[in-house]
C-alpha cells in the first residue's frame, strides 16, 4: 500500500527527509556543488542509524548486511519515491543549474572536472530526533503540513530551518579543499606511532584498518595498510606499558615477521624492482613488498601495547639483491619477533600448490553459500577452518594474516590467477545486484567458480618436488598449461 505522508512519521522516514533536506542545502551552497543522489550510500547510513551502529556524531561504526540485499534496496527506493519526491526534484534541478553555472563542475579540455560531485550526509541522532519533534509540532499546528518541500522557496518563513540545514552541511564539508570531512572515528585501541591513521572496517566492528606512511631521506614513500583487532576495553598507556614489560605475558605481532621477511635465495635468480623506488619487488612468481611497521599485541587481551617501525634510512637503501641489506632487515625483524614471542624467525616458505588449492576450495565454498558478490577483497578475513585446511596440506605454519594477505594480493594484482578472475566476476555480479538487476542463482551462487579439477595433476607433481629449483620449474610448467592458475 502507498504510504501517506500525513501519517505519523517514524525514525526511518524522518531520517530520509532530513537527509534530502540537507542534500538540498548542500546544493544551495554558494560554491555550487553538483549533487549525486547515491542511494546506496544513503541506505548504508540509514540502516546504521536504525540499528544503533552509530556514534553520537552520526558516524557509522559498521554497515548492516541487510543493506546489501535487493529487497532492502528496493524498499528504500520505493520509500524515497513516496516520502521525498519534491525534494528529489529540487535537488536535481539545483544540481543541474550548478553544473551549468560553475566551470569547475565541467569537463575542461578533455580533463575531468576540477570539482568532484558530493553525495554524503552524516546525521547525528540528536539532530534527527530534534527534526522529528519539529515535524510533529508542525503537523499538530497544521494537519496538512508536508515536510517534503523546498524551504528556499520562502526563505523568510523558513529561515530557522535553513539555518539548521546549513549548519549540518558546514560542519562536515570543507569547500576550500573540496572534501567531505566526517566526524573523527573513535577506537578503544591506543594510537602509539606518530602518523598512523585508524579507519573502520565497516563489515566487522571487531577489526581496525590502519594506515602508516614513511618518507625516507631521499624522498621515497612507503605506505602500509594493516588490519588489527579492536578491543572492547580501553587500556591506558600505563597499562599497555606494563603488559609490554611483563616478560611472562605472551605476545604476538601483526604482521608476523615469520611470514613477511625477505624470502630465501633462488639459484640463478635475482629480484627486479619495476617502479625504481623499492616498493614492489618481483622474482619469478614471487612478490615482495617491504613491511615498515609491526604492531605488538598482548595475547590475553588483544591490546595494542607497542610497535616497531623500520628505520627510514634502512628503507631508503632497500635492495633485495644486496645480501648485506637483506641480512640487516631480516635480523631486525627477527629481533623484534624474538623479543615479543621468545621464538626464532626463519625465512618464509614458498607457497605450495596444495596450500593454494585449499584457499581456492574455501573461496568456492564461500561463494556457494554467501554469493559471489559478497566476497569483497576488504572483507577477506580468513577463518580458523580455512587456516587449518591450509596448514594440513604440507603441513605448515601459515598465519591468518599471511593467508589473508596472499589471497588479497592475488585478487588485487594477479588478474589472470583464479582469485584474480574471481575478483573480476565478483565486481560484475555486485554491480548488477546493486543496480537491481536479477542475477541467475547459477551466476550469483556458483557451485564451483574455480574449476578444482584443473589442479589435481599439478598438485600431485609439486608435492614430490622439494628444492627451490624444482619448485620453480613446476610453477613455470603450470603457468603455461593452466594460464597462471598457480601464480604466487
Amino acid at each position: 500500500p502507498t504510504l501517506s505522508i500525513h501519517e505519523q512519521l517514524d525514525s526511518e522516514k524522518i531520517h530520509i527527509l532530513l537527509t534530502y533536506l540537507s542534500l538540498l542545502a548542500l546544493s544551495r551552497h554558494p560554491t555550487r556543488p553538483v549533487i549525486e543522489l547515491n542511494m546506496k550510500t544513503q541506505l548504508l547510513q540509514l540502516d546504521a542509524f536504525l540499528s544503533g551502529n552509530i556514534t553520537e556524531d552520526g558516524e557509522a561504526t559498521h554497515w548492516v548486511p541487510e543493506s546489501d540485499t535487493m529487497e532492502r534496496q528496493q524498499r528504500y527506493v520505493d520509500l524515497c519515491s513516496q516520502i521525498v519526491p519534491n525534494l528529489t526534484a529540487a535537488i536535481r534541478q539545483q544540481s543541474s543549474a550548478n553544473l551549468v553555472a560553475e566551470p569547475k563542475n565541467q569537463v575542461q579540455g578533455g580533463n575531468n572536472p576540477e570539482n568532484k560531485m558530493f553525495w554524503r550526509i552524516v546525521l547525528a541522532p540528536k539532530v534527527v530526533e530534534t527534526f522529528g519533534e519539529w515535524v510533529a509540532e508542525s503537523k499538530k499546528r497544521d494537519t496538512s503540513f508536508n515536510p517534503d518541500f523546498d524551504p528556499w522557496v520562502d526563505p523568510t518563513t523558513n529561515k530557522k530551518l535553513i539555518r539548521i540545514l546549513n549548519s549540518i552541511v558546514d560542519l562536515q564539508y570543507d569547500f576550500v579543499s573540496w572534501n567531505h570531512s566526517p566526524p573523527e572515528p573513535s577506537f578503544n585501541q591506543l594510537r602509539l606511532p606518530e602518523g598512523i591513521e585508524f579507519q573502520r572496517v565497516m563489515s566487522d566492528p571487531s577489526l581496525i584498518r590502519t594506515y602508516y606512511r614513511l618518507v625516507t631521506p631521499s624522498g621515497k614513500v612507503f605506505s602500509q595498510t594493516t588490519i588489527i583487532p579492536e578491543t572492547s576495553i580501553i587500556y591506558t598507556e600505563q597499562e599497555a606499558r606494563e603488559m609490554w614489560l611483563a616478560k611472562s605475558r605472551p605476545k604476538y605481532l601483526i604482521p608476523d615477521p615469520l611470514h613477511v621477511t625477505v624470502p630465501g635465495r633462488r639459484k640463478g635468480q635475482t629480484w627486479t624492482n619495476a617502479d625504481g623506488r623499492g616498493k614492489t619487488w618481483t622474482r619469478g612468481d614471487e612478490i615482495f613488498t617491504l613491511k615498515i611497521l609491526f604492531f605488538v599485541f598482548d595475547q590475553q587481551t588483544n591490546a595494542y601495547i607497542n610497535h616497531h617501525a623500520v628505520d627510514a634510512e634502512l628503507a631508503d637503501n632497500i635492495d633485495l639483491n644486496n645480501e648485506a641489506w637483506v641480512t640487516a632487515y631480516r635480523k631486525k625483524v627477527a629481533q623484534w619477533r624474538s623479543r615479543a614471542t621468545r621464538e626464532a624467525t626463519k625465512v618464509r616458505d614458498h607457497w605450495r600448490d596444495e596450500e593454494k588449492i585449499a584457499i581456492y576450495a574455501w573461496a568456492n565454498a564461500y561463494c556457494r553459500e554467501h554469493g559471489i558478490d559478497a566476497l569483497l577483497i576488504r572483507r577477506l578475513q580468513i577463518g580458523k577452518d580455512m587456516l587449518s585446511a591450509v596448514n594440513s596440506t604440507v603441513p605448515g605454519t601459515r598465519s591468518v594474516e599471511s593467508v589473508s594477505a596472499w589471497a588479497r594480493r592475488q585478487m588485487n594484482f594477479r588478474p589472470n590467477s583464479p582469485l584474480g578472475r574471481l575478483a573480476a566476476e565478483q565486481k560484475r555480479v555486485a554491480d548488477l545486484v546493486g543496480a537491481g538487476v536479477s542475477v541467475p542463482d547459477a551466476e550469483r551462487y556458483p557451485d564451483e567458480f574455480i574449476d578444482m579439477s584443473a589442479f589435481a595433476v599439478q598438485a600431485g607433481k609439486s608435492v614430490e618436488k622439494n628444492d627451490d629449483d624444482e619448485e620453480q620449474k613446476s610453477g613455470e610448467k603450470a603457468s603455461k598449461s593452466n594460464e597462471g592458475i598457480m601464480d604466487d
